[in-house]
């Protein structure tokens, strides 16, 4: 009887040694199984953010190549062969050599009219490109512009402060007609026609630019002044050595196109020197900018504005995801 009692109670220690160790395998697995789960989770987040980190640097780097490099070739825009392009925005400096800092309109249409954008993105990405102007007197221009997908998970945007040219326009001559400037110090031949009296209220400005016949043919020449500066007062003639002409004109707020006269005064030549009198208000209480400006031929004169005779600030806006 004694010897049962005591195998009795050897067997229960075996039962709970037993017990014990079922528990504990129980939590060790129960510890690897959430381990497993977690390194899952943070394997995923991981790849989550390696891609994540990848596609923000295709389309940041995308972005900086469009507007800081002109593309290749350098004049892609004039190619017949649009698939071997790749493009880029910026305009080439006057020596051909840097790039000028200043986006080409050429460049911007040719980006939207040829489709080239399908070559800026690996085709697993769509995108949108807008320029915002700052004046908001110019339209944005939308380069491409697709709907982004309501469940579309990755989105990366990029926004941008460039310099655009918006027209194709070339500033000749700019006359700033301020009490405060000495342009209306230089001698000007139409202050010894003007009275005692003209000379008390109105001051002569007088500026000279270079036309050549080849010029002429293949350029429209206008004459600007900025908007709700003058005093309605303001008048111009346009003349040279060899003609002189004391008929004004007024400013009437609208380009004036300059080619007839431009003509006219040339009387056949390759090349003559102009001369642009301004006659205006003397202490006015702001500076008024005049321009001559040249645009390619038949350009509407809708077009010509004053805001186009400099580059513009803009915001250059990418937004991209994934298909």
């Amino acid at each position: 009887m004694k010897n049962i009692f005591i195998n009795l109670k050897k067997d229960s220690r075996g039962l709970l040694f037993s017990t014990d160790l079922l528990f504990s395998l129980i939590i060790i697995l129960v510890i690897i199984g959430g381990s497993a789960d977690l390194m899952d989770i943070t394997s995923s987040n991981m790849q989550d953010h390696v891609f994540r980190s990848g596609f923000e640097k295709i389309v940041i780097d995308t972005t900086d190549i469009l507007i800081k490099t002109p593309g290749t070739p350098v004049n892609w825009e004039e190619s017949n062969d649009f698939s071997i392009v790749s493009p880029g925005l910026a305009e080439i400096a006057d020596d051909e050599v840097k790039v000028s800092g200043v986006l080409s309109l050429k460049k911007i249409i040719a980006l939207k009219k040829y489709m080239v954008q399908e070559n800026i993105f690996p085709e697993y990405i769509e995108s949108n490109i807008v320029i915002y102007p700052l004046n908001k007197n110019i339209q944005p221009i939308s380069i491409k512009n697709n709907t982004i997908p309501p469940n579309s998970q990755e989105i990366v945007l990029v926004n941008r402060t460039v310099t655009c040219d918006f027209q194709y326009m070339n500033c000749i001559l700019q006359v700033n007609l301020d009490n405060n400037s000495k342009n209306h110090q230089e001698i000007c031949s139409h202050r010894e026609h003007a009275s005692a009296l003209e000379l008390k209220n109105y001051m002569w400005t007088c500026k000279n630019f270079k036309v050549s016949l080849k010029d002429l043919n293949s350029r429209d020449y206008y004459l600007i002044m900025e908007p709700n500066q003058g005093n309605n007062e303001e008048s111009w003639i346009l003349d040279n050595v060899d003609s002189k002409i004391n008929e004004e004109n007024k400013f009437n707020g609208a380009a004036v196109k300059l080619n007839d006269k431009i003509s006219s005064l040339m009387n056949s030549k390759n090349q003559t020197l102009l001369y642009l009198h301004i006659k205006s208000v003397k202490n006015a209480e702001k500076s008024i900018c005049t321009y001559v400006v040249s645009a390619p031929k038949n350009t509407s004169p809708e077009a010509i504005k004053e805001y186009y005779v400099h580059p513009q600030r803009c915001y250059f806006v990418v937004s991209a995801w994934i298909k």
